[in-house]
């Protein structure tokens, strides 16, 4: 079972704050995000040094500084902010040896692709709607 780390959910957590924002040119500060969410400031500022590599992010200095979304929410995938957060895996890696070897990574492989589609489908505007569903489902009150 794939686990969920800690940067992975913080980056997504820090995103999602920017979410809403977008193409308002409020840029947001990584304090304001982490009181909010209850990251560490620190560690937050290093998620966000990856995600403007990556290009996902950018970042303004100043009074008014901290960041936005590079793009639109519909144009950022799960996918891509794996990739920008997590380390490269090994999964790539063919498999090297006996048969038995090459069809474990064969499936292997074929699994991480099927994963990788999901993954590319789901966006940021996606999982924000869906916690705002989920908010306003949390206040409904069945008799």
């Amino acid at each position: 079972m794939m686990e969920l780390s800690s940067k992975l959910e913080y980056g997504l957590l820090a995103l999602l704050e920017l979410t809403p924002h977008y193409g308002t040119q409020r840029a947001i500060g990584t304090q304001e995000i982490a009181a909010k969410q209850s990251i560490p400031d620190r560690y937050l500022d290093q998620i966000f040094g990856d995600l403007k590599r990556a290009g996902i992010t950018r970042s303004y200095r100043g009074p008014k500084g901290g960041y936005t979304l590079a793009r639109s929410p519909q144009d950022i995938s799960l996918l891509e902010v794996i990739r920008a957060l997590e380390c490269p895996s090994s999964r790539d890696r063919p498999g090297e040896g006996g048969p038995e070897r090459r069809a474990i990574w064969k499936m292997w492989l074929t699994v991480q692709q099927e994963v990788d589609a999901r993954l590319q489908a789901v966006t940021l505007e996606k999982l924000y709607r869906d916690g705002r569903q989920l908010e306003t489902s949390r206040w409904m009150y069945y008799i």
